[in-house]
């Protein structure tokens, strides 16, 4: 049976081709891979233990026809599947929290790819991986007893789960966004330290 790490590392490998296939103008060819990719991955994450939180997250991103907060970044551009098939290859590799430390961590690592990623120009991108972050964070199990971890969480819930208008292509907007997710993420972090 192939592990979980395997199937995103084979979905990040042929997600490439959705890229390429993008920046050369062909969007219905990127948008048909994404799809595929969606079709393949969702019921072999169905065989994995669903409490873990990144099967979890990664099965309702899965569920096109489910909507999603972070469906708001859908434009021609950007279809529904790319959208949810990049935030899924962004959501932190986290199975269940059970420190604080998890939740730093994998915050940490969201700022040191969005930071730069929104410095370069990728606004939409940077957007995505924070909300996946903390989308991920929030769908993964938390025992009870870790102190303090209702705290942490509590300001990356309405940011997550709030849906709004279409973004679209709105440069603005999309900027908003983005800083609204970085501003959950900080003081997620800030609740921590």
């Amino acid at each position: 049976m192939l592990e979980l790490v395997q199937i995103f590392a084979s979905l990040r490998e042929v997600h490439k081709d959705a890229v390429i296939a993008r920046r050369q103008g062909n969007l219905r060819q990127a948008e048909d891979i994404d799809k595929t990719l969606i079709r393949v991955a969702f019921p072999l994450l169905l065989t994995f233990d669903m409490d873990d939180g990144q099967v979890r997250a990664s099965c309702l991103l899965a569920q096109l026809a489910q909507p999603q907060p972070i469906d708001v970044l859908v434009s021609p551009m950007w279809p529904l599947a790319t959208i949810r098939l990049e935030t899924m290859l962004f959501l932190p590799m986290v199975a269940q929290i059970t420190t604080l430390d998890q939740v730093e961590s994998a915050i940490t690592e969201a700022i040191q790819f969005g930071a730069p990623a929104y410095n370069d120009g990728d606004v939409r991108g940077c957007a995505t991986c924070y909300w996946a972050t903390a989308f991920g964070l929030l769908q993964a199990p938390t025992p009870r007893g870790v102190a303090g971890m209702a705290r942490v969480l509590r300001p990356l819930r309405s940011p997550v789960e709030e849906t709004g208008p279409s973004l679209g292509d709105d440069a603005r907007a999309i900027d908003d966004f983005a800083w609204r997710m970085r501003q959950a993420l900080d003081a997620s972090l800030a609740a921590i330290r």
